[in-house]
């Protein structure tokens, strides 16, 4: 359930949401416990599909709320309870909320001189940012670089500019109260479903902590390592039907264990019959082996489970473009993008080659009667 509410949302906004969570995280080895002053703040975020606004908010008793709004207007947010170590994903598109455990990495926020210190930052000196005179600190780890300019005067951040490999986030302070919120914003609406975060079948929760090292591993290029990181996942909860597919992706494209990867895809699919992201990976993992009848047989069902799942028309619209079949490409990849996609520079990209070939092969010849 948890998986599939967001998986539905619109992608390249659940991505901008994604990006201001993991961009603005310390080394995940650092304990936090919250902001120690009471403020509300509204941040301007510029990322590289768009620009939107960031609240942040504390009661500087343990609670506190972030609250996004991407660039084309719609909201998400995350309430952390450092009292109870637990951090809620509010999504109120769906009118849901995801309770999962805090861990470092969910905690680790650059906001303060106390936890640039303790992460032994390097000082970056001093200076004015928009009237608030500043002390600045870098802090690298993973492959992601942050720069962070703290306020003298409020303690806390007003600018930060965070690198990971070509995304660059800028963050910078709007609006500045040391007046905390209402207790009614560290609460879950009443109207809202509120889930476990869970990946599996068996009511075990995943720690968010384990999926943050295998993504750590990815991006520093050690496949290896991921993948046995997956498998100690699985060994815990061998029914995680989103660790499988995972598993499933990583040791066909990166590590050519084909016969491994199919096995996982087909167990996850066991595991739940309607999981439709599973169908679409091993879907892409026929196409790759070009089997294209099979291929082609998983992306229908994975939209016949998800019809406003645009990752499933991309899927199959590649396929039909690898076999030359432009107009049913075409149709797929429009279908795509109005229901949203991760990479729509792609998308467009192949879009625009399809098309072109169509005018080519409608193109009149020099034979052909005028």
């Amino acid at each position: 359930m948890t998986m599939q509410v967001l998986l539905k949302l619109s992608f390249k906004t659940v991505l901008y949401s994604c990006l201001v969570i993991v961009l603005l995280q310390a080394p995940r080895a650092l304990a936090y416990d919250g902001p120690k002053i009471a403020f509300d703040a509204i941040y301007e975020v510029v990322l590289p599909m768009g620009s939107g606004t960031l609240r942040q908010a504390s009661d500087g008793h343990g609670h506190m709320l972030s609250w996004n709004t991407a660039f084309n207007g719609n909201e998400d947010g995350q309430i952390l309870d450092f009292n109870k170590g637990s951090s809620t994903l509010i999504i109120p598109r769906k009118k849901a909320a995801i309770l999962m455990k805090m861990t470092a990495s969910s905690a680790n926020l650059i906001y303060d001189n106390s936890i640039s210190k303790k992460a032994d930052a390097k000082p970056l000196g001093e200076k004015t940012i928009g009237g608030h005179p500043c002390h600045g600190w870098q802090i690298s780890t993973a492959g992601v670089s942050t720069e962070s300019w703290i306020g003298d005067d409020i303690k806390y951040l007003v600018q930060s500019q965070t690198t990971s490999g070509k995304i660059k986030m800028t963050m910078t302070l709007k609006k500045w109260s040391s007046t905390g919120p209402g207790e009614s914003v560290f609460q879950i609406p009443a109207d809202y479903k509120l889930n476990q975060f869970q990946g599996n079948n068996s009511g075990q929760s995943l720690d968010a902590g384990d999926l943050a090292i295998v993504s750590d591993l990815l991006k520093a290029n050690k496949t290896l390592e991921a993948v046995d990181q997956l498998s100690k996942m699985l060994a815990k909860n061998p029914a995680d039907k989103t660790l499988l597919i995972m598993r499933g992706g990583i040791l066909y494209r990166s590590l050519n264990r084909s016969d491994e990867a199919l096995k996982d895809f087909n167990k996850a699919i066991s595991v739940d019959p309607d999981f439709y992201q599973a169908y679409k990976r091993r879907g892409e993992y026929y196409s790759h082996l070009k089997k294209f009848e099979s291929a082609m047989a998983d992306f229908n069902t994975c939209i016949r489970l998800a019809p406003e799942y645009g990752e499933g028309y991309f899927a199959r619209g590649l396929l039909h473009a690898k076999k030359g079949e432009n107009e049913a490409a075409i149709e797929d990849f429009d279908k795509a993008e109005k229901f949203h996609v991760q990479d729509l520079a792609k998308l467009q990209a192949v879009r625009a080659a399809c098309s072109e070939m169509l005018k080519q092969n409608r193109a009149p010849t020099k034979d052909s009667p005028s």
